[in-house]
């Protein structure tokens, strides 16, 4: 065996990538694949992965087409994020980077790395997750809750809020209190969140009357904090706003239904006198 030709293969070897070659031309075969490569896909003897075809490596055939019109068209691709396939089947997220070469035999060969992204998948994944999950505790809450920044600008809305405007979330972001409400409400409203990005103190529990698209005047408890970013600077605010026109009804008519039974017992009094 050449020397030099051992060298390479005992560094390949060692590397934290893996690699292959696959000759295209006269033969399709692989010819060459690092232990990495192997401890990768679970391959426990190189003669099993000798044994495969280039489409074989890859989960999905239509990747295999992408790649290889990618790989024709300029003769490399880099950075090619792709599930590759293991001894027994499974999923393996993988980064290729491969060219096309020619050897001094005029033999036509793939040379590929592969970078193991499987970890990185995984934690994306549950990112996604996570973030379905937030996207749909924050559209399902039974309040209106919006986002600004420092100038005020409407940044995220959830789907109550929009259903409260009656208009699509597009045309409400981008701009301020004004555009919605009555100038005096809105400039209460403003003067707030300045109060909030000036001082970093919260507004907690404050009861408003709103004006509804229909024209119709509805009382509301809203709480409103800053918001931060990682270094703990003030970067716009979060609020939340509840219709509590029912329950500000139930107690007018209950203090309404009070007077009338105290004005009926004075009446009373009055005639017993």
């Amino acid at each position: 065996m050449d020397k030099n030709f051992e060298l390479t293969s005992i560094t390949a070897d060692n590397l934290e990538i893996g690699m292959f070659r696959y000759e295209i031309l006269p033969e399709q075969k692989f010819t060459c694949v690092n232990a990495t490569l192997l401890r990768l896909l679970k391959y426990t003897h190189r003669r099993s992965f000798f044994a495969l075809k280039l489409q074989d490596l890859f989960f999905n055939p239509k990747d295999l087409t992408v790649f290889a019109a990618l790989l024709n068209r300029n003769d490399k691709i880099k950075l090619y994020e792709v599930p590759l396939k293991t001894e027994k089947g499974n999923e393996f997220w993988a980064l290729l980077t491969a060219s096309n070469v020619y050897t001094r035999d005029n033999t036509k060969c793939i040379e590929a790395v592969v970078q193991d992204i499987s970890y990185k998948k995984e934690i994306n994944s549950k990112l996604l997750m996570e973030k379905d999950l937030l996207q749909s505790l924050f559209d399902n809450i039974p309040d209106a809750v919006y986002f600004k920044d420092r100038n005020n600008r409407i940044v995220k809305v959830n789907k109550f809020y929009t259903q409260g405007t009656g208009m699509d979330e597009s045309q409400i972001l981008g701009k301020t209190d004004f555009d919605f409400f009555p100038f005096e409400q809105a400039k209460e409203m403003f003067d707030d969140d300045r109060h909030i990005l000036k001082t970093g103190k919260p507004v907690v529990g404050k009861i408003e009357k709103t004006l509804l698209p229909s024209g119709n005047w509805n009382k509301v408890i809203t709480t409103k904090i800053p918001m931060h970013d990682k270094k703990g600077r003030i970067i716009g605010t979060m609020g939340t706003t509840r219709d509590m026109t029912l329950q500000a009804n139930f107690e007018e008519e209950r203090i309404n239904m009070v007077i009338n039974a105290l004005e009926v017992l004075g009446k009373a009094l009055e005639m017993r006198d």
